[in-house]
């Protein structure tokens, strides 16, 4: 690989990356829903039931999960669900066009 295509898919990548910042509050709690529901008693109670290892799989899982969500909310909108309800709840325009 030629060392401007290595630089042009990093820059791709952090790119990518950098539109997560749009959605921050809604990955957020996206994941502490997902690893509530995961480790805690109101869920599966599975807290110390994994090693590192398999804590490492489930993070890039997560993680994963979110970059392709994200990827493809900010295809049709501007900002992340949550942002935009912030957003509302803030400037009081729910009436506004």
């Amino acid at each position: 690989m030629s060392r401007e295509r290595a630089k042009n898919n990093f820059i791709a990548f952090f790119k990518v990356l950098s539109k997560i910042g749009r959605t921050a509050l809604s990955n957020y709690i996206f994941q502490s829903i997902i690893l509530g529901i995961l480790f805690y008693g109101y869920g599966f109670g599975m807290f110390n039931g994994f090693s590192r290892f398999e804590l490492l799989a489930i993070v890039v899982a997560i993680w994963t999960i979110q970059i392709t969500c994200t990827y493809l909310w900010l295809k049709y909108h501007k900002q992340g669900p949550l942002e935009l309800l912030w957003r509302k709840l803030t400037y009081n325009s729910f009436n506004k066009n």
